[in-house]
């Protein structure tokens, strides 16, 4: 599902999705650790 995506948006910038994934990853660790 995500791989034609990926593969269509990969030429516009590997770092902007990796940024992406990260900043999606601390936040969801922030968050459960704040409603923990």
């Amino acid at each position: 599902m995500f791989a034609p995506l990926a593969e269509t948006a990969l030429p516009i910038g590997a770092v902007s999705w990796i940024v992406l994934v990260l900043g999606l990853v601390l936040a969801a660790a922030w968050w459960a650790y704040e409603v923990r």
